[in-house]
């Protein structure tokens, strides 16, 4: 038989193969070619979901409620090349990801946001919806044997992994791999959020066998240099000194470095002790962080950390720890921009940060744009620097200030200034098993330190929060299924009393596993049984770790219940109940505005009417409820 035939031959078999897994439910599998694998398998998962004062915990706010049912499909295909099962000469993987909420016509994938532009007004920062339930490539990577692939002796295992997959460092929270999160509400569990994972590469060396691995890790989480559109687009326009020259050029891009050793130092599989020591670091780079306006700061983070897991029969144990370093430069930045404004109910182009008269007078107003006028090129020509706020620009210059000098608005320019990050975090647990192995009890205690808001004031400063990437951290032997994970309830920071402070800033918060300390415990039940039942309950208290809003540090106190079982050898029926009782921190901050103009702007898009002085509900202290209850067919 020829190669082309059986090229053929093996094509038809994985498709048939294919349809008879999705029939009948089990796992494909050809292992009789050359010593190639193909493996063929999927989850269908339907879950619906109600969660009540999930957001404000104000049940006075009627629209803090929701309830749906939806479902995910996950397909992947497998194939490992070689004789060598534990090493073989070639992996390769792809997953595919369909994701639909029943009774809504928007599918889940949205487009990038994007602008358009009139009359030199950039404006309409919009995205759309893909109104069909269409799949998308969740992972696709290579892992190859280096040693066999170059034709090198090595002694040890030495394998590159390149593509979209799935990788962290310790457990996650320093570095997690929630590249592309999926828009999920609060009570699920946390894997199931990551809808795309990050392209990298990946080189495993085994330095001694089976007992010290390194690993290299780059990612590259955005590339704003991959075509001319991007090199050439003008979005400096606004920085100090770049009036002339606003295109973005060549090297903008947001890469991740990191590297760790895995030390074995203990594997007595006959008597039932391990001990596995991980050290840790990462870099990473950001080009063009957006603080205020789009790529107006650059930022370089640096984390060092250490996680470990030990086994001693019955007793297990293990923690995570990490410290931040480096620093977010932001940079000199003109505010004023050609916007639009409503006057006497006809549309005007004018200037966002200067005004026609004393920027403080009632009666002064923003000043119109006029194209190539001589005002419009004195304000374009100003010196930028924040002693000019406030500051008359020119006086009256053909007669478009309506007889008044020209002020800079007293907010109009932002000096550059840089935050040094000093974050730090730790957390920890251990479990004890009885019951022949039945019934675990275990405890956790975290802490991750937090700070306010760091760019309310234009000044050099420190940040003294913990900054994870990519963290979606909800528990490993204690679990949450409210307050961590992907869900994360809002935490305000403090009002600024900075008075320039931009309005973009207004009720700013804080999220995920920063400004946190917390102690829980738990209960798993696991019978022996065909049915592989799980029940799994904690509870868990949580406090700031840093003082916000001059409200006392208790966030509040959570329980919930984890519960799956096997109903068919491919069917798990599964559910997680939950519920959050508000501590002294919300009774505090009752009242307190916990969405941002922006969000508020994104809410009131649909409202015709053009009235503005409807009320926004506050923060309060009610019971927060969620319920989430599903099937998962594997095939």
């Amino acid at each position: 038989m020829n190669k082309k035939v059986q090229s053929v031959v093996i094509y038809i078999v994985l498709a048939l193969s294919l349809l008879d897994s999705i029939a009948f439910g089990y796992v494909v599998s050809i292992k009789e070619y050359d010593n190639l694998s193909i493996d063929l398998s999927g989850v269908y998962k339907p879950e619906s979901f109600f969660g009540e004062n999930i957001s404000s915990f104000n049940k006075y706010d009627k629209a803090d409620r929701i309830l749906y049912a939806r479902h995910a499909i996950d397909g992947v295909m497998s194939l490992q090349y070689g004789s060598e099962k534990e090493n073989p000469l070639l992996k390769a993987k792809a997953g595919v990801r369909n994701k639909a909420t029943w009774g809504t016509v928007e599918g889940p994938i949205k487009t990038t946001t994007s602008t358009f532009k009139i009359n030199e007004v950039v404006t309409g920062q919009h995205s759309h919806s893909l109104p069909r339930n269409i799949f998308w490539m969740r992972e696709a990577f290579i892992d190859i044997d280096l040693g066999a692939a170059f034709s090198l002796p090595f002694a040890n295992k030495h394998r590159m992994t390149l593509g979209a997959f799935p990788y962290q460092l310790g457990r996650g929270i320093a570095l997690g791999d929630a590249y592309a999160v999926g828009p999920d509400s609060l009570g699920f569990w946390t894997e199931s959020s990551v809808d795309q994972f990050a392209y990298g590469l990946l080189l495993t060396d085994e330095l001694i066998k089976d007992k010290l691995t390194h690993e290299f890790y780059v990612a590259l989480l955005q590339n704003k240099s991959a075509s001319l559109s991007d090199t050439n687009a003008k979005i400096f326009g606004q920085e100090y000194e770049r009036l002339k020259n606003p295109k973005r050029q060549f090297g903008s891009a947001n890469f991740l470095v990191s590297g760790t050793l895995k030390w074995q130092a203990i594997k007595d599989v006959v008597h039932g002790y391990n001990l596995l020591v991980q050290p840790y670091w990462l870099f990473n780079r950001d080009s063009e962080q957006a603080i205020e306006f789009s790529a107006d700061a650059k930022g370089m983070l640096g984390t060092i950390g250490l996680a470990s897991e030990f086994e001693a029969q019955k007793f297990e144990f293990g923690f995570d720890c990490a410290i931040n370093m480096g620093r977010q430069q932001v940079k000199g930045w003109d505010r004023n921009k050609i916007v639009q404004e409503l006057r006497e109910g006809i549309p005007t182009v004018v200037n966002s940060h200067v005004y026609a008269g004393e920027p403080t007078s009632l009666s002064s107003s923003k000043l119109i744009y006029v194209l190539d006028s001589n005002t419009q090129k004195a304000v374009d020509q100003a010196v930028r620097s924040s002693s000019q706020n406030g500051k008359e620009i020119v006086g009256v210059i053909d007669g478009l200030t309506g007889g008044s000098s020209v002020f800079n608005a007293v907010d109009r320019f932002r000096d550059p200034y840089v935050n040094i990050f000093n974050g730090w975090m730790a957390v920890a647990d251990a479990g004890y098993w009885f019951a022949e192995d039945t019934v675990r009890f275990a405890g956790m205690a975290a802490i991750a330190s937090g700070d306010e808001f760091p760019n309310f004031k234009p000044v050099d400063g420190s940040y003294s929060g913990f900054i994870g990437l990519q963290e979606t951290y909800s528990g490993d032997r204690v679990k949450s299924a409210f307050f961590l994970g992907s869900g994360k309830p809002k935490r305000p920071y403090s009002q600024p009393t900075f008075e320039q402070v931009p309005d973009k800033f207004l009720n700013v918060a804080v999220s995920g596993f920063s400004n946190l300390m917390l102690v829980g415990s738990s209960v798993l039940w696991q019978p022996i049984s065909t049915k592989k039942t799980k029940l799994h309950t904690n509870m868990v208290a949580f406090w700031q770790y840093a003082e916000m809003g001059k409200a006392r540090r208790y966030l509040g106190f959570e329980g919930n219940l984890f519960f799956s079982c096997n109903l068919l050898k491919n069917l798990e029926l599964f559910s997680v109940a939950s519920f959050f009782v508000p501590g002294s921190y919300y009774t505090d901050r009752k009242d307190t505005a916990f969405l941002t103009p922006v969000q508020i702007e994104i809410a009131d898009e649909l409202d015709v009417t053009g009235y503005e002085a409807d009320p926004i509900p506050g923060l309060n202290d009610n019971v927060a409820f969620t319920f989430n209850v599903g099937l998962k067919f594997s095939f």
